[in-house]
Formats: C-alpha cells, structure tokens, sequence
C-alpha cells in the first residue's frame, strides 16, 4: 500500500480516508447481503470508506457505492 510522504499513513482511495481505529469487521461487497452479525471489538489501521461507500473486498483500498460492486447487474 502506497503511503505519504509527508505523513507516512497509508494514501488511501478517494472515496476513503485513513484511520487508526477502524471496524475488524467492514462492511465488504462479498458480505453486503448478509453482514457480520458479530464482531470482537479490535481497532484496525487501515483505509476506511466514506459514509455510503464500502470496501470492494477485504484488504483492500478501494471503496466502492454498493450498487457498483464488481458482478453487480445494473438495471
């Protein structure tokens, strides 16, 4: 993962921002119709989405709106 220069955080996706206390259990594209029902309670540093965006897969930097996951159909 890239980082700043000038901070040396993570350069996250544009729809998402840098964090030190993040969910251990984000909301994903693969789990967006059945979310975690429960989730221990660790602080993760990583790349957060901004609010209605959530992440493509996990482990990764890009957020995404759920209606544009990879494989979605759009009507």
């Amino acid at each position: 993962m890239p980082k700043s220069q000038s901070t040396n955080e993570p350069v996250c996706d544009s729809n998402g921002f840098y964090t030190k206390c993040d969910t251990a259990c984000p909301i994903t594209c693969q789990n967006y119709d059945n979310p975690p029902k429960f989730c221990t309670f660790n602080c993760v540093k990583r790349c957060a989405c901004n609010q209605g965006y959530i992440k493509e897969s996990i482990g990764s930097i890009r957020c995404v709106l759920p209606e544009n996951c990879p494989g979605t159909i759009k009507v």
